[in-house]
């Protein structure tokens, strides 16, 4: 009689579809970048697709702050992305005066001292910071992205949602895992 291989429990299929699932949701209306290759690009269109800010319909176009790296070439890959019919404007900022008018906030570039001084400013407004690891949720940001080969390739800070006063989908919050302080309380 032939070996058997080890079943692969249901629940850990079930996940694995959805992580599967919840990037290729995210994803495909950016075909472009990935988290592997540096890019977070393709992950905030996605992201904006799922967060409300409380004044969006003054906005005319969603604009992204970018920490670290020229913003020129973005405005250029995005021209025809549009989210709820606006279209995405790239700038750069290197300073926390720069942060006016910004819907998101990408960190993902920033070194340390920048990454720092930007988060501690975008705190307790509606802008949606996004950065890598968890020592980012920890710190204050609201989108941790993880290294290739998590589980779950983001996760979202609570705590910091609800200090923004953005609205975010519950559908977002079940495609990310939830960050919990180290103490484990919400």
């Amino acid at each position: 009689m032939p070996a058997r291989s080890p079943a692969i429990p249901r629940k850990r299929l079930r996940t694995g579809a959805l992580v599967a699932f919840a990037w290729a949701a995210l994803c495909a209306a950016a075909p472009v970048g990935s988290v592997e290759s540096g890019g977070s690009d393709d992950y905030i269109v996605g992201f904006v697709r799922y967060v409300h800010w409380p004044d969006e319909d003054a906005a005319r176009a969603w604009t992204v702050c970018v920490a670290g790296l020229g913003a020129s070439e973005r405005d250029a890959r995005f021209a025809n992305e549009r989210v709820r019919n606006k279209p995405f404007a790239w700038r750069a900022v290197e300073d926390a005066q720069e942060l006016e008018g910004c819907q998101v906030l990408d960190l993902t570039r920033a070194d340390a001292a920048t990454r720092a001084a930007l988060l501690a400013r975008s705190r307790g407004r509606p802008m949606l910071s996004v950065g890598r690891g968890a020592d980012f949720c920890t710190a204050g940001g609201l989108i941790c992205l993880h290294e290739p080969g998590d589980e779950r390739a983001f996760e979202v800070n609570l705590s910091a949602i609800k200090e923004s006063g953005l609205g975010v989908s519950a559908r977002l919050l079940r495609l990310g895992a939830a960050h919990l302080p180290q103490d484990g309380t919400p």
